[in-house]
Order: structure tokens, then sequence, then C-alpha cells
């Protein structure tokens, strides 16, 4: 954590919050005995659960190495059939398994991280229709995909 920045901590479970010093230390005492998870949030990482076990003999301190958070990006798009009308499709990101429904209009959205992915739109009564798409940091991927009837 870059020096001046405080992050925001507590014990799952145990009502015990703090905030960190500008330096990153912080102090957590009467957390129960036991296994116990830090919850750790500080802007503009990611936040982070640590799984801890608090010793009564031993007060002992944890390092916490926050991971700095992607940039959201977005695929959106249109889907439409061979007479330019809206189709109600199936819209898979394949490398996510992530599934969703076109909208009456024809329209999807999904936000991911940047990457390469694999979208593959389906519909009855349409032939499958398979992009490869980058999204880049904070980027929109717009996909205009027109179907074609199968045959």
């Amino acid at each position: 954590m870059r020096r001046g920045h405080r992050a925001k901590l507590s014990v799952t479970g145990a009502g015990r919050d703090t905030t960190s010093g500008p330096d990153g230390s912080f102090e957590l005492d009467r957390v129960p005995v036991g296994p116990a998870e830090l919850y750790v949030q500080a802007a503009p990482w990611k936040a982070l659960t640590v799984p801890v076990n608090v010793s009564a003999a031993d007060p002992g301190s944890v390092e916490v190495r926050l991971l700095e958070r992607l940039p959201v990006g977005q695929i959106r798009g249109t889907v439409r059939g061979t007479k330019g009308e809206a189709v109600l499709a199936k819209v898979e990101v394949v490398e996510l398994s992530a599934h969703l429904d076109t909208t009456g209009d024809g329209t999807f959205a999904l936000d991911v991280q940047p990457g390469h992915y694999t979208v593959v739109v389906t519909a009855e009564g349409f032939d499958p229709e398979r992009r490869e798409v980058d999204v880049e940091h904070n980027g929109v991927t717009v996909l205009l995909i027109d179907l074609r009837g199968t045959r």
C-alpha cells in the first residue's frame, strides 16, 4: 500500500474493525482465540479475506499484500435476424462460463475484466454465431450480430 493510503480491516464474526495508519500498520485487540478471517479493503486495491489463527500466547502479526484491482471492461451487443428484427438469444462467454439472455430489443451487456474472450450466440431457428473479442482496460467491445436462419 502506498504511504498515506488507509485500509479498513475487520475480523469476520468478531465485531472488531479498525483503520490502518498512513504507513499501513494496524492493530486489532480483543479478537477471539482460534481461526478467523481478516477482511481488508483499501481503494483502489481489490478487497480480500485472509485466514488467520489467533493465539492467546502470541499476539502475532499479519502481513497483507493487496492486489491491484483491474479496470473493468464490457462486452455489449445487439442480435438481429435476417430481416433486421431483434432476436431473443442466448449469449455465452466461454472463458467465464457466463450465460445471459438478450433483452426484448436483442441487446446484451456483460462487465468483464480486460482480456480475450469467445462469445457464442444461439437462438432457436438460427445458426449459432461465434466471435473472438478482445476487451481493453476500461474498454467496451461492441458486437453487432446478424444471425442466419437454419436451412
